[in-house]
Parts: C-alpha cells; structure tokens; sequence
C-alpha cells in the first residue's frame, strides 16, 4: 500500500518536470527563458503549470511574511500560519490539483500538506537568511 502511494507520487513528481523541446507561446514564455538562464542545477525545470503553482504560493507567502512585521511573526508558528492560509486559498488549491492530476482523497491531502510544507520551509529559511543579512548589514 505505501510503496503503491510512493510510486503515484514519483509519477506525479516527475510529470513536473518541462520538456524542452516543446515550445510554447504563453505569458510564462520570458520567464521561462530567464530561469533557463538562472538555473542553478536544479533536479530539474518545471513546467508553466507548475511554474504558477510555486508563484501563487509565493503570492501567500509574501502578503504574510515582511521583515517590517519582525515583531508580530516572533510569537507565532509562521509555518503552520502559511500552511493554513494556503489550504484556504482557493488558487494555491486550484493549481496545485491541477498540477498533481487526479488522486484519491486521501492521497491527495497528504501530496498536497507535503508540498505546501516543503515549500514553505524553503521560503522562511530564505526569509531567514534576507533577515539576517539585512540586519547585519545595518549594524
């Protein structure tokens, strides 16, 4: 049962990925070029799809998290605090299923609560780090 559920997922997570050689004209189109540019050895580009998903997440993460809220973020759980306002935002939830194809329920809601939460690890570290380094900066 659980290596039946890995291996849904692997598939999942591979689909991700971009073929690049299918071209596209599509909003994404600069973007996607700029990444190729930046890519700094990734496991892999994604594809536009995928691409919105993390940008609609960072919309959450950004309307949440500021450095000019310091004060306020110290006292709470801001992972859980992102992981909520993500599973009620209705496009986080839209893309991500879109992204992911059909699951089960159950499934599903374990896929989604892992890839929202490692997303959102990312992000506070790297948060972390612009805090910190700004600080360090101004002293």
């Amino acid at each position: 049962m659980k290596n039946d559920v890995t291996a849904e997922y692997v598939t999942i997570l591979s689909s991700w990925a971009d073929k690049p050689e299918v071209e596209t004209d599509s909003l994404l189109e600069n973007t996607y070029d700029w990444l190729k540019l930046q890519n700094r050895g990734s496991l892999f580009t994604v594809r536009n799809e995928v691409f919105s998903f993390f940008t609609s997440v960072e919309k959450v993460v950004r309307s949440t998290v500021h450095t000019s809220d310091i004060d306020l973020l110290q006292n709470l759980d801001i992972q859980t605090l992102l992981l909520k306002k993500m599973e009620c935002e209705p496009d986080v939830l839209a893309k991500l299923t879109s992204v992911c194809g059909p699951l089960s329920k159950e499934s599903s809601s374990k896929l989604h609560t892992e890839v929202l939460k490692c997303n959102i690890k990312m992000r506070c570290e790297s948060f972390l780090k612009i805090y910190v380094f700004t600080k360090v900066k101004t002293c």
